[in-house]
This record gives structure tokens, sequence and C-alpha cells, in this order.
């Protein structure tokens, strides 16, 4: 039991759960698409887990040799772990055994939070006008 005294803040988790983005960049969008869809296939769902499979959101051309595609999903409070640290390590592990000329990732993947009461909080902390 806690005193509301000692409560400095609380945060309600729309629907409940978090929602994170994995920010991942590739070099071949065929291969690496196909190789996060594997990744995808193992991770582990359940009221207790993920709350739904991985999705991969959209890919798109970030220059002329990289592609940028960004995968999404929900896990309860506590569990973002199995995004932040299990995916976003496994995603990295794509290229460990590969030759620097055979590898899929362009950059390391990012991961951050996606959900709108993230957004919104990040935009009134951080006011940018655009150029």
């Amino acid at each position: 039991w806690i005193h509301n005294q000692h409560i400095t803040a609380v945060r309600v988790t729309p629907k409940g759960v978090r929602t994170m983005a994995v920010e991942v960049f590739l070099r071949d969008k065929d291969k690496g698409r196909a190789a996060i869809e594997r990744l995808i296939e193992t991770m582990p769902t359940g009221k207790t887990m993920l709350a739904r499979p991985l999705v991969i959101e959209h890919i798109e051309a970030w220059t002329d040799d990289t592609w940028h595609l960004t995968v999404t999903g929900q896990t309860p409070p506590g569990r973002e772990w199995l995004i932040e640290e299990y995916f976003f390590e496994s995603v990295k592990s794509l290229d460990d055994d590969k030759p620097k000329s055979a590898r899929l990732l362009a950059r390391p993947p990012m991961v951050h939070m996606a959900d709108s009461t993230a957004d919104k909080r990040f935009k009134r902390a951080v006011r940018v006008t655009p150029k």
C-alpha cells in the first residue's frame, strides 16, 4: 500500500497496452522484409506476452540503396522488454555471421514508444518549428 502523498505521477495506458515501434533500415527490401517476417513469426503472443503479433506498418525507400521499414507491436505494461530487447536484439543479430558485403541492415534498428499518449507528451515537451 502506498499513500497518495508518495505518488508523484500516474500514466494511463490506452487499451491497457504499450505501443512500440522498431525502425529498421535495410539494404535489400525483399530479403530484409522476408527476414523480419520470419522473426515476427517467432515472437511469443498472448495476454502476458505480445498483445498481438508484430506488424510491418510500412516500408519505403529511404535513400537510393536503403529501405526504411517500421514494425509495430503492443505489450502489456512491464513487458516492453519483448520489443525493446528481445526483438531488437533479434533484428541486430540478422547480420552476425555475414560478411560486410552481404549484410541486410544498413544501420542498427531503433526502438521508440509509438502510442498516441507518448506522441502527445513528446510534442508537448519538444516544440520545434519547421523551417
